[in-house]
This record gives C-alpha cells, sequence and structure tokens, in this order.
C-alpha cells in the first residue's frame, strides 16, 4: 500500500522495483519524498508500528527521472516515520530524519538526527535533543563534513556517537 498514490510514486516504485529492497513486505506502507527538483528520493518502506504509537520503517533513496535508480538501500537502521513527511530536504541532494537505534547493552534507544547526502555520504547530528526533531530540520543547515557510505557504514556510525 502506498500513501501517497500519485502516479509519479507508483511508476517510480515500480521501475526501481521495490520488491527487491530487503525487507521489503507489500501489506505494509511506503511513504516516497521527494527533492525540491524531483530528481532524487527518499523512499521509507515497510512502515509498522514497532510499539505503541511509534512507527518505524527501513529506508532506501536515489534518483528518480528517466531512470531510476536505488543508490543505497540501508537495512539495518530503522527510520522515524511517525509524522508524514518522515524527512526533510534541505538542498537538491542532502536531506535529514530521525532513527531509532536499540543498544541492547545498555537496554535503551538511541535517537539522533542523520543527514544523508546522496552522492557524499552521511552526518550524524549527535549533540541534538531527538523530542524536537520537527522543528529541528527546519534550522538545520547541510553539514560541511559527511563521512562516506564505504569507510563507515552509518550503524558503526550511529553506534559511535551513541550518546548514552
Amino acid at each position: 500500500m502506498v500513501s501517497n498514490s500519485d502516479k509519479k510514486t507508483n511508476d517510480l516504485l515500480a521501475a526501481i522495483k521495490v520488491e527487491t529492497l530487503p525487507h521489503y513486505l507489500s501489506r505494509y506502507k511506503s511513504e516516497v519524498v521527494w527533492s525540491p527538483n524531483g530528481q532524487y528520493f527518499a523512499l521509507a518502506y515497510t512502515i509498522a508500528e514497532a510499539s505503541m504509537c511509534n512507527e518505524l520503517g527501513h529506508f532506501a533513496f536515489g534518483r528518480a527521472g528517466e531512470n531510476p535508480a536505488v543508490f543505497r538501500a540501508i537495512d539495518n537502521v530503522s527510520v522515524d516515520c511517525n509524522f508524514s513527511p518522515w524527512c526533510r530536504w534541505l538542498s537538491e541532494t542532502c536531506f535529514v530524519f530521525g532513527t531509532q537505534l536499540y543498544i541492547p547493552a545498555k537496554k535503551n534507544s538511541f535517537m539522533p538526527i542523520v543527514a544523508i547526502d546522496v552522492y557524499k555520504g552521511h552526518h550524524v547530528f549527535y549533540k541534538l535533543k531527538y523530542n524536537d526533531y520537527r522543528s529541528l530540520t527546519k534550522v538545520l543547515e547541510v553539514p560541511e563534513h559527511f563521512y562516506k557510505f564505504e569507510d563507515m557504514p552509518l550503524k558503526e556510525l550511529l553506534l559511535r556517537f551513541s550518546i548514552y
């Protein structure tokens, strides 16, 4: 089930073969958030209620247009999908979102804000308080430094900056 059922979204999901993404289950909802110029997309999929009033999903991002392609599907980090849209684009290639990472050893969840630039990599805003995520994304700017996807996997980066 697609939450925003416009033709552009349905065409994209068919073109990128969304059913081949890690952990994709068609019975759950998906949400596409387009970059300002519509050239890139951020996709939250298999969105489900993980606990009471707490919706999480997996995510992927990529290029739209005539030859759409998924650049990355990050399957070991959950994104916060409690609000729509689940992410916000800061520029044509950079978007931010909230995530949740459970740390079993500490029996606690770590909830940082993450920035993804579709070409440069990812960045964790580890000093920000998550509980005001919606208003924080309105004042955040594109970070100066990004960790390359290949050099530092996102889950490893999140664990490194865990504040608990």
